[in-house]
């Protein structure tokens, strides 16, 4: 049973899912696992091609030659799920990036990113369809350190029936902006770091990716879609 609760410092909701807990998480730290890391299939590994008997409720199978490359599954510990009883309902699946155990965003290959993108995109507009649906989430957790439970390189794609106060309130700043200058805040922000030139990452033809000034955690990267510029 999911809840919804209210963080009384910011206002903002919390989604809780105690249940969570009790999922199973590898051992990455261990030398066993350092081993199994390098090989391309491990027989423990539920999101290993060729161990399809202990994973299930699949949503959509990308196949190259009769066997798949990329595919999505229903998380088996959700943070929130179907159930139309419960407060809040949406769906919350685990996306399987590549069939290889070793496989990662560092050595994957152009063909096989195209295939994860394409699939981000078929499961973001089958969740869409839901009337009820106010939000798509997809991302990735990479290492224990940033929260992933399983060493198979993974994503994640969660459907909420809400928009995420800090969504909301970057609407109205957006909002605000564009009343006050008279220009979309982000094509203020893509003119601006192209003209700053030093927190530029990547400038395409289609995308900009720089880091913020400022921001909430040491890292953080922005990818802006220039096509309003």
């Amino acid at each position: 049973m999911k809840e919804l609760g209210i963080d009384t410092l910011n206002n903002s909701k919390v989604i809780i899912a105690r249940e969570r807990i009790k999922r199973p998480l590898d051992k990455m730290n261990s030398k066993v696992n350092e081993t199994i890391e390098n090989n391309e299939y491990s027989r423990s590994c539920p999101c290993c091609r060729g161990n399809e008997d202990n994973i299930s409720d699949e949503t959509y199978v990308i196949n190259k030659d009769n066997e798949w490359v990329v595919k999505s599954v229903k998380n088996k510990y959700p943070i929130i799920d179907e159930n139309p009883l419960n407060e809040i309902k949406g769906e919350h699946e685990v996306i399987i990036d590549t069939y290889k155990h070793n496989g990662n965003f560092y050595n994957m290959i152009e063909k096989e990113f195209y295939n994860l993108l394409l699939m981000y995109k078929v499961r973001f507009k089958s969740l869409k369809k839901d009337e009820n649906i106010k939000y798509i989430c997809l991302f990735k957790n990479y290492l224990r350190e940033a929260g992933a439970s399983l060493m198979h390189s993974h994503s994640q794609i969660l459907s909420l029936p809400f928009i995420p106060p800090d969504l909301e309130n970057e609407y109205e700043v957006c909002d605000e902006f564009y009343k006050k200058m008279g220009i979309n805040m982000y094509s203020h922000l893509i003119i601006q770091e192209i003209e700053n030139k030093k927190r530029v990452i990547h400038n395409s033809p289609n995308f900009l990716v720089f880091v913020p000034e400022i921001c909430r955690f040491t890292g953080d990267t922005v990818i802006l879609l220039k096509e309003n510029t």
